[in-house]
């Protein structure tokens, strides 16, 4: 149980819970698309290697204080 907490809490987390379908809505707002490909997978695997640039660089912005 605190593993399933501690991955939900976790960058990949955040991407694929939020961040992910906010970018997708997002994609979907300004009618972008691409054939054949949902806008909401567009937007979590977008968000999933945003996620792994914050894990590696160790900040979302990429300003490190």
């Amino acid at each position: 149980m605190a593993t399933l907490f501690k991955l939900l809490l976790s960058p990949w987390g955040f991407a694929i819970l939020f961040l992910g379908p906010l970018i997708g809505e997002g994609l979907t707002l300004f009618e972008f698309q691409i054939v054949g490909v949902d806008t909401r997978l567009i937007g979590v695997a977008l968000a999933l290697f945003w996620a792994t640039l914050a894990v590696w660089r160790g900040t979302w912005v990429g300003i490190k204080p």
